[in-house]
C-alpha cells in the first residue's frame, strides 16, 4: 500500500498529535539523523519508472517512489556508475532494465531527522506508523513532513489518520517525497528528456514555430555540455549531436522562418560544431558494440582483438579531450551565445506563412521524394543510393518530429512507426558499410609485426567477412522494408494528415 505523505510547517501545530493521542495509543521510537545521497541518470529514468534510489554512508538503496521502506538495500561504501560494475546481481539486473548505458549521478546529500511512532489501538495491535522527517536545507526554514504508513487490514484507522492530518491544516503532497525534498534545492526531477516535447498552435506563424523548437534544442545542447566534459557516459554527447543535427535539419528545412543568411551563418557553424564530435561518437559507439564484436568472432581470435579495442580506447582519449577542450573556448562560446540572442531578438521575415501550411508542404515533398528513390533502387543499385535515402528518410523524420504537435498524435505515432522500420534498416546497412571501412584502414595502418600483426589481420579479416555478409542480408532486408513503407496504408495515412498537396 502507498504510503500517505503530508507537509506541514510544525507536526505540532494543529493539534495533530493530540488528537492522535486521543484515539490511539502512541508509541515513540528514539529520534536519528540520517544523511542519504539521492542517485539518478541525467534524464531521470530511474524517477521516470517510479523508483528513489539513493546511498546512506554504508548501502545504496532502492524503494518505489510512494513506498514507505527499500525493497533493495545492499551495504557498499562507494556507489559504482554503471549497472555492469554492481556485484549483487539482483541490483544488476534491475539497474541494467532501467538506467542502461546511463551512469548513475549523485544528487545533492538530504539530511534528515526522523522521528517514528507506533500506532496502536484500544487491542494494543498496532494498526499504523507514523514518521515525522525534517530537512533542515531549505532558505525558507525546515521542511517537516508527516508520513503515515497504512498497514494491511486497517483502512479505516489509515483514513482516520489522514483525515486528523487534513483538520490539522496539513497539505498531502502533490508529488514523491523524494521530488519535494529536491526541489529545495532547485531541483526539478524529469526536468531533462532527449525527446522532442514541442506544444506548437496551429494558429502559429512558420517563424514563431521555428523559434519553439530551436529554443528547445539549444537548451538540449546547453544541458550536456558539462555532462561531456566531465565524461559521465556517452549519452551527452550522443544528444548533443542529435541536438545539433536537429537544429542543422530546421535551419536547412524550414527556409521560410529566418532571413537566408541568418540561417545560413548558422548552419555553417553548426555544421563545424557536428564535424567536431563525429569521430568521438563513431568511438563510443564502437566501445558501446565491443562484446557484439567479440561475440562474432572464435575465441581464438579474440586476443586480436584486444589490440584493436586497445586502440579504440586511446583513440577515443584523444578526441574527447580535444572535443572537451574545444567546448571550452570563447569560439563555441560566442556561437551558442550569439545564436540564443538571436533567437531572443529575432529578425524576422515579413509576412511569415503559418507553421501548419508549411508542415504539411515539406512534409508531403519529402514523402514523396522518398517514395520515388525508393521505388528506383535495385538489386544493381550502388551503395550510395541506399546512403541518400537513408539522408532523405532522416529529414522527413525531424520534420515528423518537429511538428508532431499540429496533427493528430495516434496518427503521427503509426507514421513515425513505419518510418521507423525503414530508417532501421538503412542505419544499419550504413553502418555496417562505416564500420568496414574503418576496419580495413585500422588494419592497413597497424603495421607487420609479427605475431601481433597475424593475429590482428586474422581478428580484423574475420570480422570484415561476417560484417560484409551482415550488410548483404540487410540489403536484401531493404526491400522488404521499404515496400511496407510505400504500403498503401502509409500512403492513406500521409494523406489523411497532410492532404494531397
Amino acid at each position: 500500500m502507498s504510503i500517505l505523505c503530508f507537509r506541514t510547517e510544525d507536526v505540532n501545530s494543529g493539534g495533530f498529535m493530540l488528537r492522535v493521542e486521543e484515539r490511539f495509543e502512541v508509541e515513540s521510537e528514539s529520534p536519528h539523523e540520517s544523511f542519504i545521497t539521492p542517485y539518478d541518470t541525467f534524464d531521470w529514468r530511474m524517477y521516470g519508472n517510479g523508483y528513489f534510489a539513493y546511498a546512506t554512508p554504508t548501502s545504496f538503496n532502492i524503494q518505489e517512489s510512494l513506498a514507505p521502506s527499500p525493497f533493495l538495500e545492499r551495504e557498499m561504501r562507494s556507489v559504482p556508475r554503471f549497472w555492469w560494475e554492481f556485484k549483487d546481481d539482483r541490483l544488476r539486473a534491475l539497474l541494467k532494465n532501467i538506467t542502461g548505458i546511463r551512469a548513475l549521478l549523485p544528487l545533492p546529500g538530504l539530511e534528515i531527522h526522523e522521528q517514528k511512532h507506533r500506532v496502536r489501538n484500544e487491542d494494543g495491535k498496532i494498526v499504523g506508523r507514523l514518521s515525522i522527517l525534517t530537512h533542515a536545507a531549505s532558505e525558507d526554514g525546515a521542511r517537516c513532513y508527516l508520513l503515515i504508513e497504512p498497514l494491511r487490514g486497517y483502512a479505516e484507522e489509515r483514513d482516520s489518520l489522514s483525515a486528523m492530518a487534513r483538520k490539522s491544516g496539513m497539505k498531502r503532497l502533490p508529488c514523491p517525497l523524494l521530488e519535494d525534498l529536491l526541489l529545495v534545492h532547485d531541483i526539478h526531477p524529469g526536468d531533462y528528456s532527449s525527446k522532442l516535447d514541442i506544444g506548437l498552435r496551429r494558429t502559429q506563424t512558420i517563424t514563431e514555430a521555428a523559434l519553439a523548437i530551436h529554443g528547445q534544442l539549444l537548451s538540449t545542447m546547453r544541458s550536456n555540455i558539462p555532462g561531456i566534459i566531465q565524461d559521465y557516459d556517452t549519452e551527452f554527447l550522443h544528444d548533443f549531436r542529435v541536438a545539433t543535427r536537429r537544429t542543422r535539419a530546421c535551419l536547412s528545412q524550414i527556409k521560410e522562418a529566418f532571413p537566408p543568411a541568418i540561417a545560413a551563418e548558422y548552419n555553417a557553424g553548426f555544421k563545424k560544431i557536428a564535424q567536431r564530435c563525429n569521430v568521438l561518437r563513431d568511438l563510443d559507439v564502437y566501445l558501446l558494440e565491443k562484446q557484439r564484436y567479440y561475440d562474432l568472432l572464435p575465441q581464438h581470435l579474440h586476443q586480436g582483438l584486444d589490440q584493436y579495442f586497445a586502440h579504440i580506447k586511446r583513440r577515443r582519449k584523444a578526441q574527447h579531450k580535444s572535443f572537451a577542450d574545444f567546448l571550452q573556448t570563447k569560439t563555441f562560446a560566442s556561437t551558442l551565445e550569439n545564436w540564443g540572442a538571436f533567437l531572443e531578438s529575432p529578425q524576422t521575415p515579413a509576412g511569415s506563412p503559418p507553421a501548419i501550411e508549411v508542415a504539411r508542404s515539406r512534409i508531403r515533398d519529402r514523402f514523396r521524394k522518398i517514395i520515388k528513390k525508393g521505388r528506383k533502387i535495385s538489386t544493381a543499385s550502388p551503395d550510395k543510393d541506399l546512403h541518400s535515402l537513408r539522408i532523405d528518410c532522416k529529414r522527413l523524420r525531424y520534420l515528423l518530429e518537429f511538428f508532431a504537435s499540429l496533427f493528430p498524435a495516434k496518427k503521427m505515432d503509426r507514421l513515425i512507426k513505419h518510418m521507423k522500420g525503414l530508417q532501421d534498416n538503412l542505419g544499419e546497412f550504413n553502418d555496417l558499410a562505416v564500420q568496414q571501412g574503418n576496419l580495413s584502414v585500422y588494419l592497413a595502418r597497424s603495421g607487420h609485426n609479427a605475431p601481433q600483426h597475424q593475429l590482428r589481420s586474422a581478428a580484423i579479416g574475420g570480422l570484415l567477412a561476417v560484417l560484409s555478409n551482415r550488410q548483404n542480408e540487410v540489403r536484401e532486408e531493404f526491400f522488404h522494408s521499404f515496400a511496407e513503407f510505400d504500403s498503401k496504408q502509409v500512403h492513406t495515412l500521409c494523406k489523411e494528415l497532410f492532404g494531397e498537396g
